[in-house]
């Protein structure tokens, strides 16, 4: 391979497959082997729109419960100024005392106005509840908590997701959402078809908090994965031994975009579900072989199906 080749721009993605095969990750990245997206990339692809909605949807709420709740400040505060509009009458003209006349007697002549104003207020009122209400319902399905603000999400038409990319490191990811928590920017992915945190999607998320912090300045103290359907949330230490993992990987790809072999980590699961298994010499899965284990077969079917979305 030239040098030019071994200081090309690496992906969060490929960093993610690598740890699964390094010799899948070669004839896919780099021998541009063609392939198929495996099974159950389609659900996956839907449930994780599916999350994006949400938050679009949860980000919506808040703006009219902002509206409603700025209306009912302005209609507490017109309330609150009649009174004062009223001493002002014996300081205007006569054209201005004839109209402000004339508002009053309409006032005497319709006694329901308070309990019309009061209805308007109660209307406002329950209306920013509903939102309030709902609102949080959506974060919650969403497995965001109302100490967390959501500042972008992949995908997204109200937080536009955001790509970063170190060009010292050579290095870019694209969190699928960015979160504040304590001062913090912390990246977080959604892995909905498992709920079994793999090496893959934690090193996935060094990429990211590497990248934040470069960008940030600050370092971010975890990373949150969001897993399987019930959207449950796994936080992740960034620590200083996982980012010396992350360079010991990021090295091992280095080296083989520079020539040097890569190591094949076959297994007859992962082999069956891996995208390129049909160009691979070391492939341990065979269409005429046993049939696996129907449990193990599923998970891995799973773990194939994320990878792929990824």
């Amino acid at each position: 391979m030239s040098d030019d080749n071994s200081k090309r721009v690496l992906s969060a993605a490929e960093i993610s497959n690598y740890v699964v095969c390094p010799e899948a990750w070669r004839l896919k990245y780099i021998e541009n082997t063609s392939y198929k997206q495996g099974e159950g990339t389609e659900e996956s692809k839907e449930l994780r729109e599916e999350w994006v909605r949400t938050h679009d949807l949860s980000s919506e709420l808040r703006e009219y419960a902002k509206i409603a709740y700025l209306l009912l400040l302005v209609l507490t505060v017109f309330v609150s100024a009649w009174d004062q509009i009223k001493k002002l009458e014996s300081q205007t003209s006569d054209g201005e005392k004839k109209l402000l006349h004339f508002i009053d007697s309409a006032k005497q002549a319709i006694p329901l106005e308070i309990l019309g104003l009061f209805l308007v207020l109660g209307i406002l009122i329950f209306v920013w509840d509903l939102l309030d209400r709902k609102r949080k319902s959506l974060r919650d399905s969403a497995g965001i908590d109302e100490k967390t603000d959501v500042i972008a999400v992949r995908g997204s038409s109200e937080m536009p997701g955001k790509k970063y990319f170190s060009p010292e490191l050579q290095l870019a990811s694209r969190p699928d959402a960015l979160l504040v928590e304590e001062g913090f920017i912390i990246p977080a992915d959604r892995k909905p078809m498992t709920n079994k945190v793999r090496d893959r999607h934690v090193i996935q998320l060094l990429v990211h908090c590497r990248l934040v912090e470069e960008d940030e300045g600050k370092r971010p103290p975890y990373g949150v994965l969001f897993m399987g359907k019930s959207v449950r949330t796994v936080r992740i230490k960034n620590t200083d031994e996982k980012q010396r993992w992350l360079d010991s990987v990021m090295a091992e790809m280095r080296s083989i975009l520079g020539g040097v072999p890569a190591v094949p980590a076959p297994s007859k699961m992962k082999c069956k579900y891996c995208d390129v298994r049909q160009s691979c010499s070391y492939s341990r899965y065979h269409p005429r072989s046993d049939k696996p284990d129907e449990s193990e077969e599923r998970s891995e079917q799973k773990r194939s199906a994320e990878e792929a979305a990824s």
